[in-house]
């Protein structure tokens, strides 16, 4: 593990986080242990606690805080979430769809449904499909997501003012 924290240079601040800590002496493997802030409470000094609730010293040890894993094990962003005024909550994700790699956006645009909408490239074989898809998630910002899917409600709004014609 590398990226430790000298307890004298900086203290652990988050109650909630796990961290990994080094108590000093040799040969010593980590500890999987909580920050106590017991200053806080009227105590006169800070302790590590194990997670079987033994507080230790926090004096001469290193430690580091263990991030949360993400939802994928590449750590690859698989779906972006934005909002507009008309279609509230806009999701967008690459996935593979019944006919290979696709963006798909899903919006409630005002007096419907929650509705989805997809571009794929089935006619293209699947590396190609894969390069597109990934090309157009990339360029996903909140302008793009916002201006593709209140074109689109715009459009079946339109259609349903009009009697479906």
């Amino acid at each position: 593990m590398s990226n430790w924290t000298d307890i004298k240079s900086k203290a652990p601040i988050d109650e909630k986080a796990l961290y990994w800590v080094l108590t000093g002496e040799e040969g010593a493997e980590p500890v999987l242990a909580r920050f106590n802030d017991y200053r806080s409470l009227g105590g006169v000094r800070d302790y590590w606690q194990t997670l079987s609730h033994d507080d230790f010293s926090m004096e001469g040890t290193k430690w580091q805080e263990i991030e949360k894993p993400t939802a994928k094990t590449d750590g690859a962003v698989f779906a972006k979430l934005f909002h507009s005024e008309e279609c509230g909550q806009i999701l967008v994700k690459i996935d593979n769809g019944e006919d290979g790699a696709e963006v798909r956006y899903f919006f409630e645009p005002k007096g419907l449904g929650v509705c989805s909408v997809a571009a794929n490239w089935s006619e293209d074989c699947n590396e190609v499909q894969w390069e597109k898809a990934d090309a157009l998630f990339a360029r996903a910002d909140r302008e793009h997501c916002v201006g593709v899917v209140e074109g689109i409600a715009a459009k079946i709004s339109a259609q349903f003012a009009e009697g479906g014609e």
